[in-house]
């Protein structure tokens, strides 16, 4: 059977409206709405019709939700009112809240907006009879004021002289005493009154007597003939003689017990609400915060129940009742207790009470435990602090949404407090399924939040893939225009040998005319001498920029140092960079690929030089024997030799370039070595150098290291090791 629904609407579009309406209709309402998207429509609405709640979204041309708040605060209405949008942030939403909106949605996610629905309607219905008691008490003590002037009352004479009270014949209807019953003596009256008033009622009369008063009223407790006790509603009048002295008193009394049944069922009716409403209040107001909020739903437990107040959560399994907040108003306690929680894990389908609760749904009253049963639960050294958690009575009530158990509340009082009744366990059960409603929505919030950060993380993940993509799409760019420079720069050098040959042949040819102590031969020396020294140049060029297969010769280290730097000295000059060379004498000479190794050695001086633009200093040294530890930090890898002899066996000649740069960061130098990876600006470098070092060295069964502490002047340092094949006669 669907459920009537008259619903309000605050929007500017209409289909987005109709859209809301077919998810109502689609939740088992039977929808009645009107849209609205002014203040002066909204204020229209309300007064000429009555709605069950309002659904707003929150920016509307001209208008807004927190407008619309104002304008139902004004109307003196107590609608739910659910904010609705899909352009607003949590900040905002929250905002909302606290000025009034009882809770808020996102447009086109709608699987809450039923429980929110239903919740809100509930607590609009809770604050509506806490309203309407609040009216009926005052109703209620105003009836019973006019009830009590038409009611048979005992009339009453009391002669001050003789000490004699003289009573009505209606006192056997209202109190049950027959005449016979009745003493005369005005002490029969006292005795009958409660112990707790008695000494107050007689204290007030004697005091009325001896002023100028006339007229006594009060209220106490009368023990009926029966044994039971009555509330009196008693008044009397005083009447003295010509000195003021009094003479005797006559009024009148009337049973009131019912009228203070009936005050107390109502005051107690109406703090029961006030406590479900509040608890409602502070439950809605903190689902933003997971533990907060449990923590809140076991302190407004314990203070309406007067106890100790636990929330156990069924686990993920749903083979455990965990303890997941509990809270006693005294610290001490709270602090063991929460000890014996986490040693006492319950089980769900345990031999225990919390069985049969979740199962039938039912809150149950349990006895106490003492101290003495508790001594057979926990260790020996807690025994001390048994007094702390002994208990007089407990309360279990289970938790429940949208039809499966999540766990319940437990509940202990301390001996010295009375014991759970029905009252109690009825008011707990209201407090667990808001708790549970709480809960479940607070889940619900908790899990669009951390939607939400993943979908934010996601996000940030692609943009930082998509600019690795672009910056290795430069650099392979950058590779591609590096090696066709390479091909021109090698053709170009092909071009340059002709004309040096042809000077070197003129060259030649006038020396032999002239004597060498001759003025021109002078000259032509020095023209023959950098003839040769080009023709040097254009010969390494070509020789670095030839594609050939890897040919293994036995090589002098030294020589492919000095023809490298020889090939570099404009650029080295260039960059006011002085360039020391410590090689060894009795450096071994090793077998290796010569193309390969000097690109090896061009990449590492090119480095060198890139990293000190204001000038500095390279040296390059070589030497035979073992590797001196602590001077550079080894790589993770390990090289594998590739020449057919192991590593250990060989004897091992050291090269080791460093420069007076920059250096490389801390965070840099692991990543140093992967391919794409530079830390020069922009167009400037591949990121391949080192790269390609690594994989030439490890296939010549080497190893290459490289240290730097980051800091400007000190610079950098590689080292490589490889197998020498023949010492140096």
């Amino acid at each position: 059977m669907e459920t009537p629904l008259r619903v309000l609407i605050i929007e500017d579009y209409e289909d987005d409206a109709l859209l809301i309406v077919r998810e109502l209709e689609r939740g088992g309402y039977q929808v009645e709405f009107h849209r609205v998207a002014t203040a002066e429509a909204m204020q229209s609405s309300l007064t000429q019709k009555s709605w069950d709640l309002i659904l707003t979204d929150y920016i509307l041309p001209g208008f807004n939700a927190l407008q619309a708040l104002e304008v139902l605060k004004a109307s003196g209405l107590d609608l739910p009112f659910i904010l609705i949008s899909g352009r607003i942030g949590e900040e905002t939403a929250v905002a909302s809240i606290k000025a009034g909106a009882n809770d808020f949605l996102v447009k086109g996610k709608f699987d809450r907006l039923g429980p929110a629905i239903e919740r809100e309607l509930q607590e609009a219905k809770t604050r509506r009879e806490h309203k309407r008691a609040q009216e009926e008490l005052k109703s209620s003590e105003a009836r019973y004021r006019l009830a009590a002037r038409a009611i048979n009352a005992v009339i009453w004479e009391w002669d001050t002289k003789t000490k004699e009270r003289l009573w009505s014949e209606n006192m056997q209807a209202v109190l049950g005493y027959t005449p016979e019953e009745i003493d005369a003596e005005a002490a029969w009256w006292v005795k009958h009154i409660h112990p707790e008033d008695r000494e107050r009622v007689v204290a007030d009369i004697y005091a009325l007597r001896q002023s100028t008063g006339t007229i006594w009223a009060d209220e106490y407790r009368f023990q009926r003939s029966d044994g039971s006790t009555a509330y009196i509603a008693d008044r009397g009048y005083v009447e003295r003689d010509a000195d003021g002295k009094p003479l005797r008193m006559i009024g009148a009394l009337s049973d009131i017990t019912e009228r203070k049944r009936a005050e107390e069922q109502v005051r107690a009716q109406a703090a029961r609400l006030k406590v479900l409403a509040d608890a409602s209040q502070a439950f809605a107001t903190s689902v933003d915060d997971y533990q907060g909020m449990l923590d809140l739903v076991a302190r407004q437990i314990a203070e309406a129940l007067g106890g100790v107040s636990g929330v156990r959560l069924l686990s993920d399994d749903g083979e455990w009742l965990e303890m997941a907040s509990i809270y006693d108003m005294d610290p001490e306690s709270l602090e063991f207790a929460r000890l014996l929680s986490d040693q006492a894990l319950a089980r769900a389908d345990g031999p225990n009470s919390s069985q049969p609760v979740l199962q039938s749904s039912q809150a149950l009253i349990l006895p106490g435990v003492s101290e003495d049963q508790l001594r057979t639960l926990v260790k020996p050294e807690h025994w001390p602090k048994l007094e702390y958690v002994a208990s007089h009575s407990w309360l279990l009530a289970p938790m429940g949404a949208r039809g499966q158990p999540i766990g319940m509340l437990v509940i202990s009082r301390k001996p010295g407090l009375p014991a759970f009744d029905e009252q109690d366990l009825s008011l707990a059960q209201d407090l667990a399924d808001r708790a549970a409603l709480t809960i479940s929505n607070a889940r619900l919030f908790k899990q669009a939040q951390n939607e939400l950060t993943e979908r934010k993380q996601a996000e940030e993940a692609l943009l930082t893939k998509n600019e690795e993509i672009r910056v290795m799409s430069q650099q392979l760019w950058q590779a591609a225009k590096l090696a066709t420079m390479g091909e021109l720069a090698a053709s170009i050098a092909h071009e340059l040998n002709n004309p040096l040959a042809t000077v070197s042949l003129r060259t030649e040819m006038l020396l032999a005319q002239f004597s060498p102590n001759a003025p021109q031969s002078r000259s032509l020396q020095i023209i023959d001498s950098e003839v040769k020294r080009m023709s040097a140049l254009v010969a390494n060029l070509l020789q670095f920029s030839r594609a050939s297969s890897s040919q293994i010769s036995t090589v002098d280290v030294r020589e492919e140092i000095a023809n490298t730097l020889e090939l570099m000295h404009y650029h080295l000059r260039k960059y006011n960079i002085l360039t020391v060379q410590e090689l060894s004498p009795e450096t071994p000479l090793v077998q290796v690929d010569r193309q390969q190794l000097r690109q090896v050695f061009l990449n590492l001086f090119t480095n060198a030089a890139d990293s000190m633009p204001q000038g500095g200093t390279l040296t390059v040294r070589t030497w035979r024997g073992e590797n001196p530890g602590g001077t550079t930090a080894p790589l993770r890898l390990s090289a594998t030799p590739s020449l057919g002899l192991p590593v250990s066996n060989l004897p091992q000649m050291f090269i080791e370039v460093s420069d007076t740069g920059e250096g490389i960061l801390p965070e840099s130098l692991e990543r140093v070595w992967e391919p794409f990876f530079t830390t020069k600006p922009a167009g400037k470098g591949t990121g391949l150098g080192l790269a390609i070092c690594r994989r030439i060295i490890y296939e010549h069964g080497g190893t290459i290291e490289i240290k730097s502490d980051g800091v400007p002047g000190k610079g950098t340092t590689v080292r490589i090791t490889l197998p020498a094949v023949k010492d140096r006669c």
